[in-house]
């Protein structure tokens, strides 16, 4: 599931707005879809009665969750429609809590239009600077990295706080930009097709890692876009028996901890020069050694087959 970080920049606190969004039926007007003269739906709920806390990094994070479910007229209508035709149904998940006496929204969207406009209806904000993005700014270079590291060393702080046991997924724009290319499974780096990949393209959009924290366990997704991706059904860890608090507490393992170390380690090697260009040249002739091994193996293997027949 594909999530997106925002920040709340009215300067209030978490529970003057949930206050505020639980009490939408005060402040907002029905919508009409004139052309069945029916009340559009709109729905905002909390998942927890009262906020909830969590230890992330040595931090008390306040939190909750909402499920919002709202209908909306298409821009294209057309009188003959039917009605499901016209009007589209918007539902989803909003995480809300307080970091350094700010308030953030992780929502099960990517980074758009709509994610915002989410998030300034159910907030019921007309301002253009209500709600910004909080990207994490991924390197695409940091995507090479988190690979060499897996080759070499899963530890990526010096404290190995952090392990990457295993990369799952890749993808990445082909030479010509005319294609992409993408591959997955439990063993991607250890496939001929994956190197020569990595050869051809010598870049990355998006990778799937497993990362090891503290005796958990998170796959997650990362973009250059910014987006994150988390499998929850991969989880194990300390809050495994924590339903219904489960997912709350990946994400925000994942967003507050997890991601920050990752980044930090790249910068710091980039800083101690332990990942530099002619480090990147070293691992690509690695690679290009191991995929002229491999293929001289596949040859020498189906010259043998053709003498045995």
């Amino acid at each position: 599931m594909v999530f997106s970080r925002w920040i709340d920049k009215e300067d209030k606190s978490i529970d003057e707005i949930l206050v505020h969004i639980m009490d939408y039926e005060s402040w907002r007007s029905p919508e009409i879809d004139e052309l069945s003269n029916t009340v559009l739906n709109y729905t905002v709920s909390k998942i927890y009665a009262e906020n909830q806390v969590v230890d992330i990094n040595g931090e008390n994070i306040i939190y909750n969750s909402l499920y919002f479910e709202y209908e909306s007229i298409s821009n294209v209508r057309k009188e003959w429609e039917p009605k499901e035709q016209r009007v589209s149904r918007i539902n989803g998940n909003i995480l809300i809590y307080v970091y350094m006496d700010t308030v953030y929204y992780i929502i099960d969207r990517s980074y758009s239009a709509l994610s915002l406009s989410i998030l300034r209806k159910i907030n019921n904000y007309s301002g253009q600077k209500n709600i910004i993005e909080d990207k994490f700014e991924f390197d695409v270079d940091l995507f090479m990295w988190l690979v060499y590291k897996v080759k070499g060393q899963p530890a990526i702080t010096n404290e190995e706080e952090v392990k990457i046991t295993n990369i799952i997924g890749y993808r990445g724009a082909s030479a010509d930009k005319l294609a992409e290319i993408k591959g997955a499974g439990n063993n991607v780096l250890s496939l001929l097709s994956s190197l020569v990949f990595l050869l051809e393209n010598e870049a990355l959009n998006q990778i799937e890692i497993i990362s090891v924290w503290n005796k958990e366990s998170i796959t997650l997704k990362i973009s250059e876009k910014g987006w994150i991706d988390i499998n929850f059904n991969t989880y194990t860890g300390v809050f495994i028996l924590e339903e219904p608090y489960l997912n709350p507490k990946i994400m925000l393992t994942a967003f507050l901890e997890i991601l920050p170390l990752i980044i930090n380690s790249y910068n710091n090697d980039v800083k101690e020069q332990r990942w530099t260009k002619e480090i990147y040249k070293h691992f690509f002739t690695s690679i290009a050694k191991n995929v002229n091994a491999r293929i001289q193996k596949k040859l020498e293997g189906l010259l043998e087959a053709e003498m045995i027949e």
